[in-house]
């Protein structure tokens, strides 16, 4: 039910402006996933994969859990990674016009 949740593609092409950060380690922003056929994108390592924050769903739960701690009565709260929230094909990825407007 969470499969949204996540960026998927059927090739690892999309995104091809996006750097890779850990060039040292990953050698794409991608990573096959043999269950469900498809890439999915992550900006750091192959074992962290982006949420899709394009989805609705997606923005809503990550709400919730900042909600959720600041009703336990959180002083603040740590959010780290926001400029890689939204990714594009025209932009680099990083501080993306979305990421700005969702913040």
């Amino acid at each position: 039910p969470y499969g949204d949740f996540y960026v998927w593609s059927d090739t690892d092409e999309a995104y091809s402006n996006i750097r890779i950060i850990f060039v040292d380690t990953e050698e794409s922003n991608w990573a096959f996933d043999p269950v469900r056929r498809q890439f999915f994108f992550h900006r750091f390592f192959s074992h962290q994969p982006d949420l899709n924050f394009e989805n609705p769903a997606v923005q809503e739960a990550v709400i919730d859990i900042i909600r959720f701690w600041l009703d336990l009565g959180v002083d603040g709260i740590r959010l780290d990674a926001i400029p890689y929230l939204f990714e594009s094909e025209e932009g680099n990825g990083e501080g993306e016009p979305p990421t700005h407007e969702f913040i």
